[in-house]
């Protein structure tokens, strides 16, 4: 049960289609270890640096110099684990050419729930920065540009993320 859900959890981190087996496994393995290892080191380095950073500049630039810089490195972090995954060709969709309609199918609904799942984080973040401004609840509901920017967020990530899954497939 443990090793299932260890491998579901690899197959939608990393995004690897089909079986893993024990070389995947390894390289997989490998990955995380060296983005595992490259997070701990900048962790050290940055503690320092808010450290140090506290005493020169006010708090708040501080806190928020600190928190964009963590997201540019987790954001950097993804991107160079996704393209080892990538260069190592985990990520290929194979399929029969009598599934290829089935197959898209599949993948326009995965495509459609990133899609809904990002446009409602963003609605969610919306939320709570209306709330942090102390906006009254009326207004967060009436304001109608947040539920358009939703709508184009949730489209543009769907929309992406269909043409990345679209590419990714090998017709056999």
């Amino acid at each position: 049960m443990k090793h299932n859900l260890y491998l579901r959890l690899l197959r939608w981190t990393y995004g690897v289609e089909g079986v893993i087996d024990e070389y995947k496994l390894a390289k997989l393995n490998q990955i995380g270890n060296n983005a595992f290892l490259f997070l701990v080191v900048y962790t050290s380095l940055a503690e320092i640096g808010v450290l140090f950073g506290a005493l020169a500049w006010p708090l708040r630039t501080v806190l928020v110099s600190f928190l964009v810089v963590n997201a540019l490195v987790l954001l950097g972090v993804g991107v160079a684990m996704g393209h080892a995954v990538q260069r190592l060709h985990f990520d290929q969709i194979d399929i029969d050419r009598t599934d290829y309609p089935g197959q898209l199918r599949r993948l326009r609904w995965r495509a459609l729930g990133l899609g809904l799942y990002t446009g409602v984080l963003y609605l969610v973040f919306s939320v709570l920065l209306w709330w942090f401004r102390g906006d009254t609840v009326v207004a967060m509901l009436m304001d109608w540009k947040s539920y358009v920017y939703m709508v184009i967020v949730g489209l543009f990530t769907g929309l992406g993320r269909y043409a990345y899954l679209k590419k990714r497939v090998q017709q056999r």
